[in-house]
């Protein structure tokens, strides 16, 4: 029996049993990449490569239903800390991958130790079962970039950073303890909030531009407009920028 699910916005997903068939993306072949090296390193939390067709990526399901994108019912500061950890976990597996194969390409990439992310850390792609954390999914946007990068787009989306949820000071003290849940020894937190910024904006214009050339799953988001709402919270971020960067970049 197929299941199709509901929130695969971008590129078609059906659960075939114990299997998940997914779309082929324009970059499934850094994504099997990316999954084949997890699974060779015993990293636990993300999908195996099971099979590939002319059409699709065929994944092991991970059982758990993924957490909703306004946080409802996991807006405890627990999660922060566990999302935090698992990140550094997942990076911790992924350090020294480079793709060769093509990638998403990403706007503005900063400069800085490359390696493989996710570049989707957001909490619709986190899977949870029994209350507890069991895997990371969509990993067709995979691409090289840095740990700040993913934490960017992590926080952006964990705080979040949206003018209508909290004030500035209670977004920016849940961005602050995600970074010290990952830990910041391995992190450069100087003009962290302004690649908060960055990441926001790269992920306008990546839909922007893909979005406009009908690539698929983009050209979905593109014609529903449904990465606009970016634009409000860059503008909400610039100004509560001071109050972002005195509560996260003085712990580095």
């Amino acid at each position: 029996m197929e299941e199709r699910f509901s929130d695969g916005n971008m590129f078609d997903v059906v659960r075939i049993g114990d299997r998940v068939r997914k779309q082929k993306s324009s970059w499934w072949q850094a994504t099997a990449t990316v999954l084949n090296h997890l699974e060779s390193a015993g990293y636990p939390y993300s999908p195996r490569v099971l099979d590939i067709d002319e059409d699709s990526l065929y994944l092991s399901f991970i059982p758990g239903d993924t957490i909703p994108a306004d946080l409802a019912g996991f807006t405890d500061p627990a999660w922060l800390i566990e999302m935090g950890k698992q990140i550094r976990a997942l990076h911790e597996a992924l350090d020294g991958l480079v793709l060769t194969e093509a990638t998403m390409p990403i706007p503005t990439l900063p400069d800085g130790h490359a390696m493989a992310c996710h570049c989707d850390l957001g909490p619709w792609n986190i899977v949870v079962q029994g209350g507890a954390f069991s895997g990371f999914i969509d990993w067709d946007l995979v691409a090289m970039g840095t740990r700040e990068w993913d934490l960017a787009y992590a926080c952006w989306r964990w705080a979040p950073i949206y003018p209508e949820t909290g004030s500035a000071e209670e977004q920016a003290s849940r961005c602050q303890l995600l970074l010290q849940s990952y830990g910041t020894d391995l992190l450069d937190l100087n003009g962290f909030v302004d690649l908060i910024d960055l990441r926001m904006q790269a992920a306008i214009d990546v839909v922007d531009e893909l979005g406009s050339q009908g690539v698929p799953g983009f050209a979905n988001l593109y014609a529903t407009g449904a990465h606009l709402g970016g634009q409000d919270d860059r503008a909400w971020l610039a100004a509560n920028r001071d109050t972002f960067i005195q509560i996260i970049e003085s712990q580095s």
